[in-house]
This record gives structure tokens, sequence and C-alpha cells, in this order.
């Protein structure tokens, strides 16, 4: 497979040379280990803890293994081994030589109680999502700039046809799934949720009800991109409160999914707290789902809901891939009004996006969004959609052919 390009790698070259320890963490098989092996200098040593020989080793005996492999040091799936971290620490208070440690996990460090301890202060974790789309193509995005500054122009590179974007949507953003054949496609999703679930969730969260988490792991994928309303989920998937509470946790810290904050402010009253729930790879869903590209272009409801994950998934990926600041919210009354994302920036720009899975603009579209810039809540607004023009309307509100969110 052809290496490529992620966008995240400017930020870790820039830590390796001003921080002793560099952690990279991010959903498993989305390309870390390759990453950092493209970016380590020839002199660094690299261990992974999957290897039985070398995890014994860091767990009855951490000290050692570092002398043995002494820094520069790469540590691959280091969640496995948090007795690590404690010899980790004491090199780098003695030494604090940058790039002294490049981390990578298959979970969020700061979940785990002893890893988040003992890195605090100590560590740059960045977060490598699978694939956005421009990375697939080869492209440094620049979408979230544009968006920011309200700057899109006609471009015909950007237009996509349905079948074109159903399968970006069955494809998901793993790099093993987006050359694959649907049935070759659908066998890996298969294996990777078993071996999350089965090895993954025990492991690092101490959960040993596979069928249980994968029963959640399935309402969660037909519920995507719905409010994250806990007894609901409990009532649909049949386990108590505390448990679903738990599993969610879990699917967060191991990157499968995200809970989306809901956006407010003081000029507004009767606003829902709830936040949005997204699994984190389109591809994922739909496998879950049952779905194909073919019953996709069938069923304008399903993508619908896929299309705002679709949306939701990107922008996470492209914030976080991003060295500035962002924050990514949902707005909703309840009086009923909507705004899939409130995206705002460190200066205090806010801007509005709506997804919508139709080509042909209806005025109803603008009007949640509309109340938001008309009271100057938000600066403006755009409208994601599957048409072909690129729109700036007379309200601060442009529609946005979907494909711009890829380049």
């Amino acid at each position: 497979m052809q290496y490529r390009k992620r966008a995240l790698q400017v930020q870790i070259q820039e830590a390796m040379l001003d921080t002793s320890v560099i952690a990279i963490t991010g959903a498993r098989r989305s390309g870390k280990s390759t990453l950092i092996q493209q970016l380590i200098p020839s002199d660094t040593s690299y261990v992974s803890l999957d290897d039985s020989t070398i995890l014994t080793l860091a767990k009855n005996d951490p000290q050692t293994l570092i002398e043995m492999y002494p820094p520069p040091l790469a540590i691959d799936e280091i969640q496995k081994a948090p007795e690590l971290i404690t010899a980790i620490k004491l090199y780098v208070d003695i030494t604090q030589e940058p790039g002294s440690f490049m981390l990578t996990g298959s979970a969020n460090l700061m979940t785990i109680p002893k890893l988040a301890e003992s890195l605090s202060g100590r560590v740059e974790l960045l977060t490598l999502h699978p694939f956005t789309q421009a990375e697939i193509k080869g492209l440094d995005s620049s979408f979230l700039n544009k968006l920011v500054t309200n700057d899109f122009r006609h471009n015909p590179d950007v237009l996509l046809t349905q079948d074109a974007l159903v399968e970006i949507i069955v494809n998901g953003g793993y790099p093993q799934t987006i050359e694959k054949q649907p049935a070759r496609r659908s066998a890996w999703f298969r294996s990777y949720i078993n071996t999350l679930i089965q090895r993954d969730v025990k492991e690092v969260f101490d959960i040993d009800k596979a069928q249980e988490f994968k029963l959640l792991l399935k309402t969660i994928a037909i519920l995507t991109s719905e409010t994250c309303k806990i007894d609901s989920l409990a009532s649909s998937a049949g386990l108590s409160r505390p448990t679903v509470i738990k599993y969610i946790a879990s699917l967060e810290g191991l990157y499968l999914a995200k809970r989306i904050p809901a956006w407010y402010t003081n000029e507004l009253k009767r606003l829902s707290k709830a936040p949005k729930i997204h699994l984190m790879d389109t591809g994922i869903v739909a496998h879950l789902r049952g779905l194909t590209a073919q019953k996709l272009l069938m069923d304008r409801t399903q993508l619908g809901s896929l299309l705002e994950t679709l949306v939701a998934t990107e922008l996470i990926k492209l914030t976080s891939n991003s060295p500035e600041d962002f924050d990514l919210f949902h707005y909703r009354s309840l009086d009923g009004d909507e705004v899939d994302f409130i995206l705002t920036t460190n200066d205090g720009k806010k801007v509005g996006i709506e997804v919508k899975a139709g080509a042909t603009y209806h005025q109803k579209w603008t009007k949640p969004m509309q109340k938001l810039i008309d009271k100057n809540l938000i600066d403006h607004g755009f409208i994601i959609y599957t048409g072909v023009h690129t729109v700036p309307l007379p309200t601060k509100i442009t529609l946005l052919p979907i494909g711009h969110l890829f380049y």
C-alpha cells in the first residue's frame, strides 16, 4: 500500500524538536504505526507492545526495557503497559531531551488513570484519526480556513455524482478499506469490530460482555447523528443506564464514537443541553446497518443521517489536524430549531453548518440558522448539500456542494 501523507505530521515534527514525549493516539488501524515509522530518525529504536515478549518485559521490568532500547525510542500500543510510564517519567525528568519518546496508543491515554496522572505536563498529545477525504486525494485541506473567512467560489473539481458520494460513505476512512471491493471491505469491518470488542475493550476498559457491547454499538450506528439520550439508548439496547454510560465512555476512549456537545449562549433560552452522538467512521456505520452503496442510493432517509455523520467526522478530523484551536457544537432549541454544527474559533468567530441530503434548495433549510445570524449570535452559515451550485445567499448563508468539504 502506497504511503499517503498525513496532515498531522507537521505538528508531530514540530513537537519532536521541543518536547520530550510525544503521544499519538487514535483508533486501532488508523495509521499510527505507519506514520511514526515514516517520521522517526534512523537512530530511533522501535518496539511494539503487541509483541508478547516485549509486553511481558514492559509490565514486569520497565526500567530494563528502556535500558535495552535507550531513547530515542518509539513504543507502539503504550496503553497495554501503564507500568512503563513511571520509567519514562523518571528518564525525561532527568534528561529533558526533546524527542526522547514517541508513544502510540489505540485508546485515549487521558482515560487511563495511571497514564493520565504520570503524563500530565510531560507529553504533547496528538490524535490521528482515519484518513480525511483530502488526505486520500493527497491534498492539503483549506476547508476550515474557507469556512471561517467565508471564502468559497464555484469550483467544478469539487462536484460529486451521487454514486461517488455513497461510495465515500460506505468506504469510510480507514487505510485498509478505501481500496477494497465491497465483500472484502465488509469482511475487514467484521474482523475489526470483533477484535476491538474481544481484545481492546476487554483489556483497556475491563469490559468482558462482548454481546452487550456489540448491541450498544449497533444501536448507536442506527442512531448516529441523533441526540444522545442515555435513557433512550438504555431502553433501545435493553441495558442499564450505568452500563450505557460506561460503554459510551469506552467507545469514545477507543475513538470509535464522539459526542458533540450542545451550544448555548446567555442570549437564548429554552435550549437542549443533550449532546449528539456520531460513530467516527461512516464505513463502520454502513456495515453495522447492513447498507451497501446501492441501498443508500435508494433510501434518502438513511442517506441523510450518514451524510451528517460524514460531515461530522470530517470536521472532527480537520479540527484535530489543525494547529489552530476550534470547537465543534450542535444547536437545538426546545422549540425545535436545529443547526447541525456550530464551529467556533479561539478568537471568537462562530460559523453555522447545516447538512442536507437534498440537491435542490428549499428556503426552510435556512430558517433556524437565519435566526442566529439575525441576532448576531453567529457570523455566517453554510448549507452543505448534494447539489452542484455554490450560491452565496443575501442573508450571510451560502449553499455549498458537499465536495468542497474534501478540498
